[in-house]
């Protein structure tokens, strides 16, 4: 009898346990951050920043050229922080996109189709909504593929236009900011040359 209870006692455990795994898997989330080969390159750029302002500080510029300086750097510095801030998470029942300073939350029932448009490397998702204007998420976020088939499984085969299917794995990339950016790294290293050899 002893046995019995026993042995049903530890079937209802390990039917909690599964229960548990079961609710903690429906509930796990996924955070997709903005990729790293954009992010580390603008931190390379904006440490360089510094360095060229400290430069001239020390070198003992007009402070008009150095408000100019920081002026003109400002919005570089903006960019950056709205880069690194920005994130989108994903559950079962919505998606959270976080951006500097702002956040918005779309319940996946809400979203009405997705759809792409791509030009040249860069690639964006649309997602129509019921009220209000489309939510756009481009190819700056990493893992991206992931992305799109996290929101495939989720939306369902009718919410997913045919540009959606049909997206080519080449539109997963984008280079042309990579690029844009040690563009500027190497400005900023060239000015930072001719400033200390300037006597």
């Amino acid at each position: 009898m002893k046995d019995k209870k026993g042995k049903k006692k530890g079937d209802e455990e390990e039917k909690g346990l599964k229960e548990d795994k079961d609710a903690k898997k429906e509930d796990t989330q996924l955070e997709f951050n903005i990729k790293g080969i954009l992010v580390y390159p603008y931190f390379i750029a904006i440490l360089l920043s510094f360095l060229l302002i400290y430069l001239c500080i020390l070198k003992s510029d007009p402070s008009i050229k150095i408000f100019v300086l920081v002026a003109v750097l400002t919005p570089f510095y903006y960019f950056f922080l709205e880069l690194v801030s920005r994130k989108i998470v994903i559950s079962k029942d919505s998606i959270l996109i976080r951006k500097l300073l702002r956040k918005k939350t779309i319940l996946i029932k809400d979203i009405v189709q997705a759809g792409t448009a791509s030009f040249k490397s860069k690639t964006y998702v649309f997602l129509d909504l019921k009220r209000g204007g489309p939510v756009i998420i481009s190819n700056t976020y990493g893992r991206f593929r992931e992305l799109l088939n996290t929101l495939s499984v989720l939306l369902g085969e009718r919410r997913l236009a045919e540009n959606f299917k049909k997206l080519p794995e080449s539109s997963y990339t984008r280079y042309s900011d990579v690029i844009s950016t040690w563009v500027a790294i190497l400005v900023f290293i060239s000015i930072i040359i001719l400033r200390l050899l300037d006597n």
